[in-house]
């Protein structure tokens, strides 16, 4: 800045010098001239002061501008939070059926053995299976029985006893045996009933008891119309 400012102060010098009379006529005093010169160089340097002074002040202000600092922050590595994701259930495995068919247990009807102490056949036996009756008709039931067993039926411990079904008796549901009745030998059995009011068909179950055996099991089938 301040080689400029002699540049410009000595260009000044030779401006002014040059702006001079052409009348004054050159003193050979060098006082005078040292003077003289020192006067113009002042005055030189003080327009050229001024003409900064004037070309500053035309000039705008030049405001420094602040640089805006940019600070680059390397990322945090912050840890996300875990996702929480379902995990689909396992299906079970679909278990394949047997190839083999399975075997049903069958019921293996097992023979209840024939007592040989207790044990009957039916000779004949009165009404026949599902005889068609008028209603309220009078009838007897009447069965011949045979003692198959090594037992004798002992007229005063074996009955003729009612067990199930409609009630055609008009008036026991317990009879004694008439007679004892041995291995091979018969007896016959009549009870006095009435069939019912009602059409229908009905049945009764009967059967000989000694204590607390039954045995020689018979069915009586109507059919009332």
């Amino acid at each position: 800045m301040k080689t400029k400012l002699i540049v410009i102060s000595l260009i000044a010098i030779i401006i002014f010098a040059g702006c001079l009379p052409k009348n004054v006529t050159p003193t050979s005093d060098p006082a005078i001239e040292t003077a003289v010169f020192e006067s113009m160089q002042t005055q030189a340097m003080q327009a050229a002061q001024e003409q900064l002074t004037q070309t500053a002040l035309a000039q705008p202000t030049v405001t420094p501008t602040e640089v805006a600092t940019i600070t680059l922050e390397m990322p945090t590595n912050t840890a996300l939070p875990p996702t929480n994701t379902a995990v689909p259930p396992t299906p079970f495995p679909t278990l394949a059926p047997p190839t083999s068919t399975p075997i049903l247990a069958t019921a293996t009807a097992t023979a209840t053995p024939t007592r040989s102490d207790l044990n009957c056949q039916i000779i004949s036996s009165s009404p026949a299976n599902y005889q068609v009756m008028s209603p309220g008709l009078d009838f007897d039931g009447r069965w011949t029985f045979k003692n198959t067993g090594s037992q004798t039926w002992d007229q005063s411990s074996v009955d003729f006893t009612y067990v199930s079904g409609t009630k055609f008796q008009t008036k026991f549901d317990v009879i004694d045996l008439p007679v004892t009745v041995t291995n091979g030998n018969t007896v016959e059995l009549i009870i006095d009933m009435m069939a019912p009011s009602s059409a229908g068909n009905y049945q009764s179950t009967w059967a000989l008891v000694q204590g607390s055996d039954r045995f020689c099991y018979v069915n009586i089938n109507i059919t009332v119309k």
